[in-house]
Formats: C-alpha cells, structure tokens, sequence
C-alpha cells in the first residue's frame, strides 16, 4: 500500500480531469478520477481518501450531493469544490458543508496544489 496521499478528482469533463491529474500526480499524489457524482460514491466505498476535489456543477448528481452523502461516511476525507460560477446556490450550500475550499475555474495550479497539501496531511 501507498503511503502517498490519495486524492479523489470529480468532474464530467475528461479534459479537466486529465490536466488535474497530471497536475497532483507530479507532485506526488495517487490520483483517481471520476467522470460523475455516481462513480465517485462508487470509488468511496473501496477507497479512502485524503482530499475529494469535486466540480460542483455535474449532470446526475451535482458536487454538493456528493459531498453531503460521503461526508459522514469519510469524516477523515476533506473536501474542495471547484466552480466556474462565483455566486450560485450550489456554492453556497458547498460553503454549509464545510468544505476545505473553493477554486474557481479556470483553477490556478499552484492553489490547487497548496490547498491539497494543506488538507492531504
């Protein structure tokens, strides 16, 4: 077993999920990846993992759902949101949860990065 931190991405989109990855991986994180809310509570049942990095906005279960049903389950998972809008509903009720926190897209690299390090210890 790894002793890396294991970091779960959530996003439908395969580009973001891809350049996110390759992106954690370099600095040394195990990286999953998930294209919907329902493969990643798919994942959670088999895995752990220190940090969830999921897109609020998705078809089927959208980022807080997500967060809402795996949090209890994972209370040691920390959770960050990614949004491209910077005042809806959804980001608010992300903020009720309690998220480790909000990157807003584009995502700058180097604050994803130190937001994962923060909360992947």
């Amino acid at each position: 077993m790894s002793d890396k931190p294991r970091i779960l991405l959530i996003d439908d989109n395969p580009g973001m999920l891809e350049t996110l990855s390759d992106i954690l991986s370099s600095y040394g994180f195990e990286v999953d990846t998930a294209a919907s809310g329902h493969e990643a509570i798919q994942l959670f049942e088999s895995h752990t993992y220190n940090v969830a990095v999921v897109d609020i906005i998705m078809p089927g279960m959208n980022g807080v759902e997500v967060i809402h049903r795996m949090k209890p389950k994972h209370p040691g998972t920390r959770f960050i949101v990614i949004t491209a809008y910077t005042d809806s509903e959804l980001a608010r009720q992300a903020r009720e949860e309690q998220v480790a926190g909000i990157l807003y897209k584009p995502v700058d690299p180097d604050r994803l990065i130190k937001l994962v390090q923060e909360h992947a210890a």
